[in-house]
């Protein structure tokens, strides 16, 4: 063998043996983001009609996640006749308290014979919800427009938003793993909103020691595998509901009580002066005491007196704005009948977590886009015969009308000085009394502030820049995700509807400037990447078997989709009338009367209501409902 030819093959042997080396030192020395740390535990089903599939997925051990504190009404207890979601997701985590290492997974394939971007989308919904139940609307929608789509149900629904921004982390890496994308498109609803928030905001220059020491140490930093980030009704600059509305926590001391959390921690039905006659709140409290079952909430909260001042300084409020310790729940301290660590305790309570992520800032690269609602009249029904005589159906039904009626038009007028055209579908339902006023102290889509929802500073602190920011004048909390087209149909139509019929909002969700779910949709396609439609794909199995003629202008029936059959929203009210069938789910109470509630209404997605639930789905909005309710009674008593 001649010395060239032996050169030539001691340089092949020194290459191939360099590249073994190399091939070594990355697969034991390679980085945790590199791997996918969290595995799936077991496939839990589907939820027919809607394509829906389900796995419940647990992460890597590691210190960040712990056993949160749950209250009876938190935990997963959802009746077998819950059709919304509930049930299954009950079933998958398999206990009323599992651990916040585990969440449900539920992806939704794209439609059959569509073009498919490449980019799926990943779904996070609101506190006190599941994301079957929230987010179907919109998985349908996207599914319709071929994005292949995901959404999380976390383990506690009201749970520490730092642990569920490591589970965020490792999905997506789950879900990149599973498509074979470079990236991810996030859609963040309310409390779904801080997760998200503090995942894409954790990068080298952030510090979340205060907020979360176990994060700052353990938690995974930005991997840049998201490209666009739509924060949809988030409390970007945060949130004060439960202090700036006081007369609110008395809903804690209901039989049974419901699943929000207390600014008090003491309550005195025969007042402060007398200490031996105390209801103890503090196992309910939002502060972080000897349990902290709602410290995800304490994380969205923020001091936001100079913003807008508290309803119990507005005078043109009235007796809305009569709100029992008002001052006292906000500072602190013992008023005639309550007592409050105050505001700037549970902020601290929950790491300060909205300085600290305006501090820290999203990542640079992410594409941002803010969604906010203008109206803060929450609807809890549709204004369809039943309802109406339900609330105006007695003998004094005349004059009580009339008093209500010269009311609103009274509050519309003096506190509304933002209100316009906007609101002409939800004032007939407000007069009616089947709608309620929200959060009315600014202007708000009945839970967060437009200005906290479309807050940028924060967000662009390490250099990331907001795209647009959009406000829906129109819509409120609740139908941030779901006015749509679909929506449109489905309100449209009597036979299918049902009970739930109202021409009002079909014509609302028809209009454009108040289709949410099409603008996100628009911005997603707004040059991304799109491949031929291929039905071996992943996820394109149970799209086919859901019938394969559907295409991108297929109908609500095409689909094989009830609308009644999805589940959706976060926002909660209440009533009045005690005939009603109240439904608490997420953040919106359902009103519904219990005599026209067939199993073909249980499952509901949209706007304003929601499906057969239970006491366990609640969300602030409720809160502010118990605030009118009580200043209606205290009014009429004093008449």
């Amino acid at each position: 063998m001649t010395p060239n030819i032996l050169n030539q093959c001691s340089s092949v042997f020194v290459g191939l043996l360099l590249t073994l080396i190399l091939s070594l030192g990355s697969i034991l020395f390679a980085p945790a983001n590199a791997q996918v740390p969290v595995r799936v535990e077991q496939d839990c089903g589907g939820l027919e009609p809607l394509r829906w599939t389900n796995r419940l997925l647990i992460a890597d051990d590691s210190p960040l996640f712990t056993q949160e504190d749950f209250t009876p009404e938190s935990e997963w207890r959802s009746p077998e006749e819950d059709v919304t979601g509930g049930y299954l997701v009950t079933q998958c985590f398999g206990e009323p308290t599992p651990k916040s290492d585990r969440f449900v997974l539920h992806s939704y394939p794209a439609a059959p014979l569509t073009p498919r971007w490449t980019r799926p989308v990943i779904l996070l919904t609101g506190a006190g919800d599941n994301a079957l139940r929230s987010m179907s609307f919109f998985a349908v929608a996207l599914s319709r427009a071929g994005f292949q789509s995901y959404a999380l149900s976390f383990a506690h629904r009201h749970g520490d938003n730092y642990q569920q921004a490591e589970l965020l982390a490792r999905a997506i890496k789950f879900v990149l793993a599973e498509t074979g994308a470079d990236a991810v498109d996030l859609v963040a609803y309310s409390k779904g909103t801080l997760p998200a928030r503090i995942y894409t905001s954790h990068h080298e220059q952030a510090d979340f020691s205060q907020g979360s020491p176990n994060y700052a140490m353990y938690g995974q930093e930005y991997a840049h595998d998201v490209h666009s980030l739509f924060l949809v009704g988030g409390p970007n600059a945060g949130l004060d509901t439960p202090f700036r509305w006081s007369s609110s926590n008395l809903f804690a001391l209901q039989s049974p009580p419901l699943d929000t959390p207390s600014a008090w921690i003491g309550y005195y039905p025969t007042g402060t002066a007398n200490p031996f006659n105390r209801t103890p709140l503090e196992e309910r409290s939002i502060y972080t005491l000897e349990q902290a079952p709602y410290l995800g909430q304490a994380q969205m909260l923020a001091d936001l007196r100079s913003m807008h001042e508290l309803p119990g300084l507005n005078l043109n409020l009235g007796f809305y704005g009569n709100q029992i310790d008002y001052y006292t729940t906000y500072e602190g301290g013992y008023g005639f009948y309550t007592e409050s660590l105050g505001i700037e305790r549970a902020i601290n309570d929950g790491g300060n977590s909205i300085a600290t992520l305006n501090e820290a800032g999203v990542d640079p690269s992410v594409e941002i886009f803010l969604i906010a609602g203008g109206n803060p009249i929450m609807s809890v029904g549709g204004l369809n015969q039943s309802l109406y005589e339900s609330f105006w159906g007695d003998a004094e039904a005349a004059d009580r009308r009339q008093t209500w009626e010269q009311l609103s038009e009274d509050w519309l007028d003096q506190v509304f000085p933002w209100a316009n055209m906007a609101f002409r579908y939800d004032t007939p339902r407000l007069f009616a009394g089947t709608a309620f006023l929200g959060e009315i102290s600014g202007p708000s889509d009945g839970l967060v502030f437009v200005e906290s929802a479309l807050a940028q500073e924060g967000l662009g602190s390490a250099g990331a820049q907001v795209t647009e920011a959009k406000l829906f004048e129109a819509l409120n909390h609740a139908e941030l995700v779901a006015a749509s087209q679909l929506a449109s149909d489905f309100y449209g139509d009597a036979e299918l509807a049902g009970v739930l019929y109202d021409q009002n909002l079909s014509e609302k969700y028809a209009q454009s400037e108040n289709q949410v779910i099409e603008y996100v949709l628009t911005q997603l396609k707004r040059g991304g990447p799109v491949q031929a439609s291929n039905e071996t794909e992943a996820g394109s199995e149970a799209g086919s078997e859901a019938g394969s003629e559907a295409n991108s202008e297929m109908s609500i029936d095409d689909m094989g989709v009830n609308p009644q059959d999805m589940a959706s929203n976060e926002s909660q009210a209440g009533s009045l009338a005690p005939e009603i069938n109240q439904e608490i789910a997420g953040q919106e109470q359902t009103i519904i009367p219990s005599e026209t509630y067939g199993s073909q209404s249980e499952r509901f997605a949209g706007s304003g209501c929601s499906a057969q639930s239970d006491l366990n789905h609640f969300n602030l909005l409720t809160l502010l409902f118990g605030a009118f309710a009580l200043a209606t009674y205290r009014r009429r008593l004093s008449l």
